[in-house]
């Protein structure tokens, strides 16, 4: 009895991406040592209460050891109060303006989206370039990865560089910003709507 091939190949997927280790996922052995290098230290990344306090009586300048006072001065003689100025006149008093009248609300601009580019309508009834949130989203996504690959190899160059010390914690930078270097001049951002 022959198959038919057709129904198997209609459920039949796509080839996919296979992931590359070092690039989208980290061995359980790298991620142990990514978190090794990336531990405070007592003593080295952070100190305690303790430890502060004993820093600061070390640190701190001592009276009849490391400084002296002197006698005290004679107090000074009392100054003479200076006589009370003069009260100024009172200005004119101010007529009422006038109440304007309140302006229109304009309309909102024609508009149209093509899958994420976002259209706007110009007076004279072109449309402009548009506003490509697809390629936005895709420059943030390529900034945090760069930001993020960075942030380890700072940590495990540090790690190689102090012979295993910590680190310290791993902090950001704040928010994202898209690149502009890989954008046409024409293009606009989503900054630009702001």
């Amino acid at each position: 009895m022959p198959r038919d091939t057709k129904i198997i190949d209609m459920f039949k997927g796509e080839n996919g991406y296979t992931p590359q280790k070092g690039v989208d996922y980290f061995t359980k052995t790298e991620i142990e040592q990514f978190l090794r290098a990336t531990t405070p230290k007592k003593g080295i990344d952070y100190f305690t209460y303790q430890d502060l306090r004993s820093f600061i009586s070390q640190v701190s300048p001592r009276k009849d050891v490391d400084y002296f006072d002197g006698k005290d001065g004679r107090d000074g003689i009392d100054g003479i109060d200076g006589r009370n100025g003069r009260d100024g006149r009172d200005g004119k008093q101010g007529s009422p303006g006038v109440q304007g009248l309140p302006g229109e609300i304009g309309r909102a601009p024609n508009h149209k989206w093509d899958g994420l580019v976002l259209y706007f309508e110009k007076p004279n009834g072109d449309w402009d370039s548009g506003l490509d949130f697809g390629k936005q989203l895709q420059l943030m996504k390529e900034d945090l990865i760069i930001q993020v690959r960075g942030k380890i190899s700072q940590r495990l160059g540090s790690v190689q560089q102090k012979g295993g010390g910590g680190a310290g914690t791993a902090t950001g930078s704040g928010g994202l910003r898209p690149r502009q270097e890989n954008r046409p001049k024409h293009q606009k951002s989503i900054s630009d709507l702001h």
